[in-house]
């Protein structure tokens, strides 16, 4: 079975699109697994968060299971690391209004570049709903999905900190701006939790595979963009399917936390 699970890893499309184009999230999935098995988790999230920046939300779970110290810890290095960036040529942050503005990069998968894409014209698409305000729409959302994130940690505070990473995770990936399909490659986490959990519910399998096979889907239009996204406004829609897919995963990596198997079973323990 840790065979299977680990080739359905490795075609899991952001693991393919990171070695394709050279990204570090894989680097990044090995520190979160280990965050994620609980192995210091504080100074792993710091250190996947200097990598790139949207593991920062694992910090939630820390906040709100109260783990003071792997907080203090985790913070403190990622400070550190990111200060030391900051020496580099070329290693400046940026200003924050340039990281929120719109961005209709095709890779771009983050609300962000859903939002863009459906009211600014892009390389690829064509707005189906010009003039649409971008940023103030893109803050909701994602105000919206915090706090949505919150109150099913703070409601399941008493279960398993593997659940309560993979969810914060998902908000990370899925709302951190500009964050590309191939940062999507955490999800693996939400996947693993749904999985071990899954008991007898069936029906949680196949909506599972519905996300996976957006984010396979979206893939496949991405190759194809120059022919898929531009003949209507309306396929703009499609250009976006794998955030779908995430939303799907993360919906059910909180089910699942707030409502785990029969018996109770904690998360990973089928993990090698």
């Amino acid at each position: 079975m840790a065979l299977v699970g680990g080739a359905a890893a490795g075609l899991f499309p952001p693991v393919i699109g990171s070695l394709y184009f050279g990204q570090a999230n894989l680097v990044v999935l090995l520190l979160l697994a280990v965050s994620y098995r609980c192995v210091a988790p504080g100074p792993m999230l710091g250190v996947a968060g200097a990598v790139k920046l949207y593991p920062l939300t694992g910090f939630l779970a820390a906040l709100l299971r109260g783990r003071w110290r792997a907080l203090r810890n985790g913070l403190a290095l990622f400070v550190l690391l990111s200060l030391l960036q900051l020496t580099v040529p070329g290693g400046g942050l940026g200003t924050a209004r340039s990281f929120l503005g719109p961005d209709t990069y095709w890779s771009n998968e983050s609300i962000n570049g859903w939002v863009s894409r459906l009211a600014i014209a892009s390389t690829w698409t064509r707005p189906p709903y010009p003039g649409l305000p971008v940023e103030p729409l893109m803050l909701a959302l994602v105000t919206l999905l915090g706090l949505l994130t919150i109150g099913a940690l703070w409601a399941a505070r008493e279960r398993s900190w593997e659940g309560a990473l993979a969810l914060t995770l998902c908000l990370g990936v899925i709302a951190a701006p500009k964050n590309s399909f191939w940062n999507y490659t955490p999800l693996l986490l939400a996947i693993v939790f749904i999985w071990v959990q899954l008991g007898r519910r069936w029906w949680l399998f196949v909506i599972g595979v519905a996300g996976w096979l957006l984010l396979e889907a979206q893939a496949q239009f991405d190759s194809a963009r120059a022919t898929v996204y531009q003949s209507s406004p309306t396929l703009s829609w499609l250009s976006s399917v794998g955030l779908y897919g995430a939303v799907i995963i993360a919906g059910l990596t909180a089910y699942v936390l707030l409502r785990p198997a029969s018996g109770d079973r904690r998360a990973g323990t089928a993990i090698a």
